[in-house]
């Protein structure tokens, strides 16, 4: 949005183009509140981008100074609500640039939405405004924001673990009553936790200070997901290759930062090839997994030519055992191998580390490579070329959503 005095002449402009806005001398920016929307426009105006005049000490001080003639503010469009007399909010028609000026509305969230794009993704609106709408709801662009009743879901599940590990609770508490490194007692910091990345310290804490943390935890920190975007910390521990920051303690901690939540949420947000024709089904896939969205379309097809009903949970096979899954069965059952490639390769998996994650990847591009499936699927091959053209994932979507998303546990 462009801040411009009543009486301007762009007071009376339909169109505020970027032309028009680098012939005005005299653009005004809060100190420190307007710096990123300056170097935003510097990027677009090159050498001609205008300087500021005059460096207000903030925004309320830019645009009173606005409103008394001295000059324009380009501000993000949520500063609009301060109502100035004689003061016109006009938007700028360049859609783009309006739409990276929305992730401008507080300063420390500014550096960790701007390189988000780092990624070197397209800076769309539709790509932007995704992102947003994530974070929005995860957060509404926190980075660490409050979760209700944590504190009881954490002793729930600290007294589910000593049960599990035949641990009397109280001595379990009593355990827990020792200061942590922060001069606080774990039972006193456990009563009082607010949010996951509070939580997730106090078990890092534990692990390694306490030796009936090891016990109860191994090296298993319970927090799964954090960050402004709830992003997974597993995901984001396997994705730090052209991270721009440096990380000073661990990834995990990192997520937990507004920089480091934006940027890993991003990623796996936007940051891999599909042809979807929604933005819907990147949702899904955020919260069910990469490409959950398809194998439901897939799974669907499977389910057509074969006549067997499948779950349509974007699952193609069992990452946590060796058993073909039904999906699997169906598929190879169409195939050119009715016996199954899994029955006759039972005794050469791999049982583990990478070489087990290899052949399960295997697997899962072997289901997705029997062709045959969609051409006896008859007209749907053309509807699930496009996926989003798929009948049942509108049907699932919802269903996908809630899969294998975990907030604290």
């Amino acid at each position: 949005m462009v801040a411009v005095a009543e009486g301007s002449p762009l007071a009376a402009e339909k169109r505020i183009t970027l032309e028009i806005l680098a012939q005005v001398p005299h653009i005004q920016f809060a100190a420190g509140e307007g710096d990123e929307a300056l170097e935003l426009v510097r990027e677009r105006w090159g050498s001609e981008a205008p300087a500021p005049l005059y460096r207000a000490s903030s925004t309320l001080g830019a645009l009173a100074m606005v409103a008394s003639g001295f000059g324009i503010a380009l501000l993000p469009h949520s500063f609009t609500h301060m109502a100035i007399p004689h003061l016109v909010y006009q938007p700028i028609s360049d859609r783009r640039l309006t739409a990276e000026l929305l992730l401008l509305s507080r300063r420390d969230e500014t550096q960790g939405a701007v390189k988000a794009w780092s990624q070197n993704l397209d800076q769309s609106e539709e790509n932007i405004c995704s992102v947003l709408a994530v974070a929005l709801q995860e957060s509404n662009l926190q980075a660490d924001p409050a979760v209700p009743g944590l504190n009881k879901i954490a002793w729930k599940e600290i007294d589910r673990r000593a049960e599990k590990m035949h641990i009397p609770p109280l001595l379990v508490h009593t355990a827990l009553r020792i200061n942590s490194p922060n001069g606080k007692s774990y039972s006193e910091r456990l009563d009082n936790v607010k949010t996951e990345g509070q939580l997730s310290a106090i078990f890092d804490d534990f692990l390694t200070m306490v030796p009936m943390g090891q016990k109860l935890f191994g090296s298993f920190n319970p927090v799964r997901t954090g960050g402004t975007m709830q992003v997974s910390v597993a995901f984001a521990e396997k994705h730090t290759d052209g991270y721009p920051w440096k990380i000073e303690g661990t990834v995990r901690q990192e997520v937990f930062t507004r920089r480091g939540g934006l940027w890993f949420g991003t990623y796996h947000l936007l940051n891999y090839p599909a042809n979807y024709t929604k933005p819907l089904y990147r949702f899904a896939d955020y919260n069910a997994g990469w490409y959950a969205s398809r194998n439901a379309a897939f799974q669907s097809a499977v389910s057509k030519a074969t006549g067997v009903k499948l779950a349509l949970d974007g699952d193609l096979i069992l990452y946590t055992s060796d058993k073909p899954s039904s999906t699997e069965m169906a598929a190879q059952r169409q195939g050119d191998n009715p016996d199954g490639d899994s029955a006759k390769q039972e005794g050469n998996k791999p049982k583990h580390g990478a070489d087990r994650q290899a052949h399960l990847n295997a697997r899962a591009a072997g289901i997705i490579a029997l062709s045959q499936v969609f051409q006896q699927a008859g007209s749907l091959h053309d509807k699930i070329q496009h996926l989003g053209g798929h009948p049942e994932a509108k049907e699932n979507e919802q269903r996908i959503g809630n899969v294998a998303r975990h907030r604290s546990f």
